[in-house]
């Protein structure tokens, strides 16, 4: 499934990838592009998954309600990946070197 999705994100990413860029260069210095920008909140997002997946709770440590520090976190981690996405912030997209994403169409399907 993982697999899939990495397929299904880059080649949404193609029509959108200028080859003459610097960016391409295998041993240059990193720019960001469409494609890295969507592989990196992709990855993001989905380390997150798996810490909410595979987080096992009772009886062998807190249920996920009682930790509210990892609850918290990782809501925060997706409000910022959704931000990222949708672009509202100039500085977090800088911060984290991201291009932003091409149209709405776009972000809704990276979403």
């Amino acid at each position: 499934m993982h697999l899939y999705a990495l397929v299904y994100l880059v080649n949404l990413c193609e029509p959108y990838i200028d080859r003459n860029d610097d960016s391409f260069i295998p041993d240059g210095e990193f720019k960001p592009n469409i494609k890295n920008s969507v592989m990196f909140v992709y990855q993001w997002w989905l380390q997150c998954v798996v810490i909410v997946v595979n987080y096992s709770g009772r009886p062998f440590m807190e249920s996920m309600s009682e930790n509210w520090k990892l609850k918290w976190l990782l809501i925060l981690n997706f409000f910022v990946l959704t931000s990222c996405i949708f672009n509202t912030s100039d500085e977090l997209r800088e911060l984290f070197e991201l291009v932003p994403y091409p149209s709405e169409d776009f972000k809704m399907e990276v979403i």
